[in-house]
């Protein structure tokens, strides 16, 4: 949504918002903030905990592999109403944001299963913050990047090294969106490689891929497309508390995510965004006598969130 503004700094915004929409914008596209104006949105959270494995099953003389999943999920939803408290000279704002909630459901699959309500207890225990209304203050400069964010916001999930599901989950839930550093140009895609290590992962891989879209409707926006996805190898000793540590077993871990954001060329603020994250560990055990084949696992922690601008 537009956000209303007074006067001659109306006739101003929209004046620059003109020049901001040409498809031949040779400049990044940057937010504008304006001090006390208020924003509010609509937020939605769904957080999944599931493990996949195999179990052995002999019938007669043959011993067979028989798959299951445990699995819990959470729907948290809140109003997220954001305040600038106040617009610095570099143009990045002082951000007052409060959490109101208006719902949270768990369950478990299957509803029986002593693990799968193992699963959504620790899931509950996780999320509960987000079901407690909360006020916290952070900075957010031109492109979208913040400073003074709490970190136990995104926390709680037993996340191992290298954390990667928390920050992405800390800037996700928030109704903003970093703005690349690269020109708006429709239909042109760019793509970062990682740098440096990863870890305690090994033999590490990755990008970062990135494109900017227009927006359906008759507001001048966009919508910028960005996927993340990282995989490596995970040494036997880099969390020896962890299941998937047992001697034997050949671990891999992975982590993707997708957000699609629609931001205003008005000022840059976001007007809707879906994003979803997962970050996942498998591993494959020694070979078992009487099995086919080697017994495999996977524990998965995914994350999807939707934002949407309230008039």
């Amino acid at each position: 949504m537009r956000r209303r503004q007074a006067g001659v700094w109306c006739g101003v915004a929209c004046l620059g918002a003109i020049a901001a929409a040409l498809p031949a914008q040779e400049k990044p596209l940057l937010r504008t903030f304006a001090q006390g104006a208020a924003e509010s949105y609509r937020v939605e959270v769904t957080v999944r905990s599931e493990l996949r494995g195999v179990r052995p099953e002999t019938i007669g003389a043959k011993t067979y592999v028989r798959p299951f999943t445990q699995a819990a999920e959470g729907t948290l939803t809140w109003n997220a109403a954001r305040h600038i408290v106040a617009v610095l000279a570099d143009g990045s704002a002082e951000i007052e944001e409060t959490r109101e909630p208006v719902a949270a459901a768990y369950r478990c699959e299957p509803e029986e299963d002593a693990a799968a309500r193992k699963l959504q207890e620790a899931l509950r225990g996780a999320s509960e913050k987000w079901e407690q209304r909360f006020t916290l203050r952070y900075r957010e400069t031109r492109d979208g990047r913040m400073q003074g964010l709490p970190a136990e916001e995104a926390a709680g999930f037993g996340e191992e090294e290298p954390r990667l599901l928390a920050p992405w989950l800390l800037h996700a839930l928030r109704p903003s969106v970093i703005l690349p550093a690269a020109p708006l140009r429709f239909g042109e895609r760019w793509q970062h490689r990682p740098q440096g290590r990863v870890p305690p992962w090994s033999a590490v891989q990755g990008a970062e891929t990135g494109e900017w879209a227009a927006a359906p409707g008759d507001a001048p926006a966009a919508t910028l497309h960005v996927t993340q996805e990282l995989t490596g190898e995970i040494p036997a000793a880099g969390n020896p508390g962890a299941v998937a540590a047992r001697e034997g077993a050949a671990r891999r871990g992975s982590f993707f995510a997708d957000a699609l954001s629609t931001v205003s060329l008005l000022d840059g603020s976001l007007l809707s965004a879906v994003r979803s994250a997962a970050r996942e560990t498998s591993w494959t055990l020694a070979p078992v006598e009487g099995l086919p084949e080697p017994p495999r696992f996977a524990a998965k922690l995914s994350v999807s969130v939707t934002i949407r601008r309230r008039p």
